[in-house]
């Protein structure tokens, strides 16, 4: 997964403003300065993605976008079925630790194979391969 150049520089100007802050739909049109059309399909798009998430469903929705590094580890393709998170707030701290080393214990399974927090083993995988 990859997304085009049009939206990647509007994450990019995003990101630079609000960095993995809350912020609002209004607050996004303010900044960029573009049309509430034009962000609106880039919101869809980004979020489809999982670049950008919905951290309230409130009316105004709150969004915060991926720091870069869970933006990568997406674009990899070594984390699957994230859009089975219910809860899109989650999906930074899921993403993080996936990113932690992992050490391997005596006493138990490696945190790669290890359940997240009572979730399903099916809801999220990492691939191992290359």
């Amino acid at each position: 997964m990859w997304i085009p150049r049009w939206l990647g520089e509007i994450y990019s100007k995003l990101f630079l403003r609000f960095e993995t802050g809350l912020f609002t739909f209004s607050e996004a049109v303010e900044y960029l300065g573009v049309d509430a059309g034009k962000l609106a399909v880039a919101f869809s798009k980004l979020h489809s993605e999982r670049v950008l998430t919905i951290f309230k469903r409130s009316r105004p929705r709150i969004y915060r976008l991926l720091d870069p590094s869970n933006f990568l580890l997406l674009a990899s393709g070594k984390i699957k079925n994230v859009e089975k998170l219910k809860q899109e707030r989650y999906l930074p701290l899921v993403l993080r630790s996936f990113r932690q080393p992992r050490r391997r214990s005596a006493s138990g399974p490696s945190p790669s194979t290890a359940p997240l927090h009572g979730a399903p083993p099916e809801m999220i995988a990492i691939s191992t391969s290359s």
